[in-house]
């Protein structure tokens, strides 16, 4: 019992660190950062029906490099979000996030303890998907002993 509560507890801690990261900002630096390479990436999930186009979303596809302490680092990272962000075929040319990457003057925020984590934008509201993940995964938990308590 003890051993699998013990798993079970592992992605609410993840959930819990990950919004923690996010919401505490005195753990983070920023510096400037080089784009090696920007793509917009479509991804086709097949046809809706005989006929009509692909359903895509356009995702942005980045590869970036720092330096911390005279030590280069690569990451892919964009943000702390459990999901990357979704653009539709009008956003892409107009979108401000875009059009700063594009301009390759771009800052990368680092944690200061761990320079190898980073992300290109750090913003509160990336908590609320982690939240919501941890939210119902404790639901979940909670229901189902309750359940195995009642049965017994």
């Amino acid at each position: 019992m003890l051993i699998a509560l013990f798993f079970l507890s592992i992605p609410v801690v993840y959930l819990a660190v990950r919004i923690y990261l996010i919401l505490k900002d005195d753990l983070w630096d920023k510096t400037e950062c080089k784009i090696l390479k920007f793509d917009m990436v479509k991804k086709s999930y097949g046809s809706l029906s005989e006929g009509m186009e692909n359903a895509h979303n356009i995702y942005i596809q980045i590869l970036y490099s720092y330096v911390v302490n005279g030590k280069t680092y690569v990451s892919k990272r964009i943000n702390l979000g459990l999901v990357d962000r979704q653009y539709s075929k009008i956003e892409v040319g107009h979108d401000p996030f875009i059009k700063y990457l594009k301009s390759n003057k771009c800052c990368v925020y680092y944690l200061k303890k761990f320079p190898k984590i980073s992300v290109l934008e750090k913003k509160p509201y990336d908590s609320v998907s982690n939240l919501v993940l941890l939210l119902t995964y404790v639901s979940v938990l909670v229901v189902s002993y309750a359940i195995v308590v009642l049965i017994e």
